[in-house]
C-alpha cells in the first residue's frame, strides 16, 4: 500500500503564498504545475529545507521535517535546481566534484556512462563542460544528480533546456528508472503533453 511520502498544512511562504494543504504519495510520479510566482520553486525548496516557511507543517514520511537533521534530509529528498551549475571542468571531474561535495564514495566510469546514457548524451567521461550546449549541460547536471539515487527527488523543470526528442527519451528514461528504483519523482512543468503522460497526480498552484 502506498504511503505519503510529504504531508503539508497550513503552509504560507513571504507572507503572500498560502499553499493548499497536500498528500503526496510515495512512489508515484507527482507534477506540480501554476503560473510564475505561484510558489513551486519555493515549495520545493521547503521540501528539502534550503528555505523555510513562515508558518505550517511539512511533514517526510510522517515525520516533522523540523525534527530531521538538514544534511540528512537532503541526502534522501534531492533537489535538482532548474539552474544548471557545473564546474569549468571534464564531465567526468565534475562528477567527482559533486561526489566530493557530498562526502559520497565515487561511482565508477561504466556507472557514470550508464548514467549519461539514461539522460541521452553518452559522451565521453573527459569532454569539457564549459564547450557543451545548455541541453547538453542539462542533461550531465542531471546525470549526477539521479547517480545519487534519493529516496526523492524534486526536479525544477529538468528538461527546459531541451528539445522535443530529447525530452521525450530523457523524461521516459528518467520515469522508468525512478520507478524500478523505488524513487519518487516531484516534478516542475509546463509540459502538458509530459504531465498528461506520466503524472500520477497533478497539483496546480495558483
Amino acid at each position: 500500500m502506498e504511503s505519503p511520502v510529504f504531508e503539508t498544512q497550513g503552509l504560507v511562504f513571504n507572507q503572500r503564498i498560502i499553499y493548499p494543504d497536500m498528500t503526496i504519495m510515495r512512489g508515484a510520479p507527482t507534477f506540480f504545475v501554476g503560473e510564475s510566482g505561484s510558489g513551486k520553486t519555493s515549495l520545493f525548496r521547503m521540501f528539502n529545507r534550503t528555505l523555510s516557511p513562515e508558518a505550517g507543517s511539512i511533514r517526510y514520511s510522517g515525520t516533522d521535517i523540523f525534527s530531521i537533521d538538514p544534511i540528512e534530509l537532503r541526502k534522501k529528498v534531492l533537489l535538482v535546481s532548474q539552474s544548471v551549475f557545473l564546474f569549468d571542468d571534464t564531465v567526468l571531474g565534475n562528477f567527482k566534484s559533486f561526489y566530493e561535495m557530498t562526502e559520497r564514495p565515487l561511482v565508477t566510469d561504466d556507472q557514470i556512462h550508464d548514467y549519461l546514457k539514461l539522460c541521452n548524451i553518452p559522451i565521453p567521461l573527459d569532454s569539457d563542460c564549459r564547450v557543451l550546449s545548455g541541453g547538453e549541460r542539462q542533461r550531465v547536471y542531471l546525470a549526477a544528480f539521479l547517480s545519487f539515487m534519493p529516496e526523492v527527488i524534486l526536479l525544477d523543470e529538468p528538461t527546459s533546456a531541451l528539445d522535443a526528442d530529447n525530452t521525450k527519451i530523457v523524461m521516459a528514461n528518467m520515469i522508468q528508472f525512478c520507478q524500478k528504483h523505488a524513487i519518487t519523482p516531484l516534478i516542475i512543468s509546463h509540459d502538458e503533453k509530459t504531465i498528461e503522460k506520466y503524472a500520477n497526480a497533478v497539483l496546480r498552484l495558483s
